[in-house]
């Protein structure tokens, strides 16, 4: 029997380790390939600037051609000496970009001088056989033009002594004589400049303690089901060798009978039902006669912590301090039991979400008056199943997402730390600032709560306002913190930040309930927005809220591109709000917060 549960516990462990090492591949394969595809992004975008600032070039060395030839005065031989003098190598150049020219098929300048001279007459196939060896890249799109003779642009790679190469290619003719202006820039010279490697080294150390954090978890869990395993079978061999005396020991049999029965129903440190019993009793509450059901999940955020620094003694006293607690407060018809090692859970019939929620407030008012441990703190999880057939599987689940939720804004909790790093990734690596991110926090829960939100949704938002720009951690701080206006490119890339910040949140555990708010804070509620172009109430309530509160806030406060206004200026502005950009019920109870009266 000891051997049969010790392969059970070893199972456990294994499948364990298992899960874990599946659950984070995925979370670094996720992570690996969003860095592909920012640095490509990266990439394409210069490949795009690039390709009109040789669109201005060639356009000058046209010019310049045309006036030298027109003179009449000068060879074609001078007048394209005299272009490359005057336009190209005036161009901005340098050892990681430069320009190359042919005439005809024939090469008459690249790089400089010296370059030039040491491949003089060079002859454009040559070159087109040399970038192939090398292991180019669409470069059979250039030959196509040269084939057709067509004039035109092309963008391609090629690899080169320095490494890949981004070359773009235009094509035109003067006086009958075709012209090849290309521009070629160092493809690492372009990820060095965009701090490309920086971005991608700072989501690979968030992610890295993510996985140690994720790696600690399961060890202590595999801990957990080792030493519970053994303690198991520790307590069956102490019963198989009592048993060897049954004939003899008949009273005492009776007495351990006895002993066994309520082992079987109550938790032995606490007094609580312990997890089968409540398993057992949850079918029951399937009946009519017992609805509405609430469930409440309570957390004692910090225990374990008091265990290792104060030993099984300390720990379990405060259990069962807590445990007399939630008895006292409970009525006959609550089912309260011990679930997990630190977690009570108690259903209750016949009692609304808010009453469960006021249930739960009374137990941590009373915790705060007989707890004196540091670090060491409550958080609550409750759901309400309001019709007959609600799953109870279903109702447990979801007063667990929502315990989740609570904890990540608790900083005795062991998930908090997940919270912590992603808002100094942010107010660290963006122009956003720490107060600003309260501000916002501060401003739509105080809006959340005039609008009526229940509290899971409350804690959503919460979290929600705190981390909504999250994914600007996704976006080159060359256009993030640029000073000027925005091209379209740039405005396009930056716009992405919102899908961003919704694949960050969906890879991480507990956050992906807030994902849809990250994922909508810039939907306008007239449809005009982005990503998705959502109308009126497609759009969640707390994207909704964000969206103004956020608006706000950067209305008020100078930021790099604009100067900050009075509120006064700003509630004028949302109250006006021509645009239609904002949802109309929300805004109005908004100003009301701020007290807000129309200047004429």
């Amino acid at each position: 029997m000891s051997e049969v549960k010790t392969e059970k516990c070893m199972l456990k462990i294994f499948l364990l380790g298992i899960a874990t090492a599946i659950f984070l591949t995925v979370i670094w394969v996720l992570v690996v390939g969003e860095n592909a595809n920012y640095r490509q992004a990266t990439i394409d975008t210069f490949a795009s600037y690039q390709e009109s600032l040789l669109d201005d070039t060639a356009a000058k060395a046209k010019t310049t051609l045309q006036e030298a030839i027109s003179g009449g005065t000068l060879t074609r031989q001078q007048a394209e000496q005299k272009m490359v003098n005057n336009v190209i190598k005036k161009s901005l150049i340098s050892a990681s970009k430069y320009y190359f020219l042919f005439s005809g098929d024939t090469l008459i300048f690249q790089k400089d001088d010296q370059t030039t001279n040491e491949i003089d007459g060079a002859k454009i196939a040559d070159l087109i056989r040399e970038w192939k060896l090398q292991g180019g890249q669409d470069i059979e799109g250039f030959e196509t033009l040269l084939a057709q003779g067509k004039n035109g642009t092309q963008v391609f790679s090629k690899n080169s002594q320095e490494g890949q190469e981004i070359v773009s290619i235009e094509i035109f003719t003067i006086n009958n004589v075709r012209y090849i202006l290309g521009l070629s820039t160092l493809q690492d010279y372009v990820l060095r400049i965009s701090k490309t490697s920086e971005h991608t080294t700072y989501i690979n150390l968030l992610t890295a303690v993510f996985t140690a954090a994720t790696l600690l978890l399961s060890l202590s869990l595999g801990l957990k089901i080792f030493f519970s395993a053994r303690k198991n079978n520790t307590a069956s061999q102490s019963i198989f060798d009592k048993n060897n005396q049954i004939h003899s020991l008949e009273e005492k049999l009776t007495n351990k009978s006895d002993a066994a029965q309520k082992a079987s129903i109550y938790d032995s440190i606490t007094g609580l039902y312990n997890p089968k019993f409540f398993d057992a009793m949850l079918p029951k509450l399937k009946e009519e006669l017992f609805w509405p059901v609430s469930t409440l999940v309570i957390c004692i955020n910090g225990l374990a912590t008091v265990h290792e620094n104060s030993g099984y003694f300390t720990s379990d006293e405060l259990l069962v301090k807590i445990a007399n607690i939630v008895e006292k407060s409970c009525i006959e018809t609550d089912i309260s039991a011990r679930t997990n090692y630190n977690e009570i859970t108690i259903m209750m019939v016949n009692t609304e979400e808010d009453d469960a929620y006021a249930f739960a407030e009374n137990i941590r008012r009373q915790f705060l008056g007989i707890c004196d441990l540091p670090h060491v703190s409550l958080s609550f999880g409750v759901a309400q199943a309001k019709e007959k057939g609600y799953d109870i599987d279903l109702l447990i689940e979801d007063a667990h997402k929502n315990l989740n939720i609570e904890k990540l804004r608790d900083p005795n909790s062991d998930t908090f730390i997940i919270l912590a790093l992603l808002k100094r990734s942010l107010v660290e690596y963006t122009s956003e600032t720490e107060a600003h991110c309260d501000r916002i926090k501060v401003n739509a829960m105080r809006l959340g709560r005039v609008l009526g939100l229940p509290i899971p949704e409350l804690a959503k938002l919460d979290i929600g306002a705190q981390l909504h720009d999250i994914g600007k951690i996704g976006i080159p701080d060359s256009i993030l913190h640029k000073k000027g206006p925005l091209t379209k490119t740039e405005r396009e890339v930056i716009s992405k930040h919102p899908e961003i910040g919704c694949r960050i949140a969906k890879t991480i555990p507990n956050l992906d309930q807030i994902a849809t708010d990250i994922l909508q804070h810039h939907e306008n509620f007239n449809g005009t927005g982005y990503p998705q172009g959502l109308v009126g109430e497609e759009i969640t309530m707390n994207a909704r809220i964000i969206a103004v509160v956020d608006s706000f806030d950067a209305m008020t406060h100078t930021r790099v591109y604009s100067a900050g206004k009075s509120i006064q200026e700003a509630a004028d502005d949302l109250a006006i709000d021509e645009a239609g950009r904002y949802d109309p019920h929300v805004v109005k109870e908004f100003l009301k917060l701020l007290n807000y009266n129309k200047q004429n």
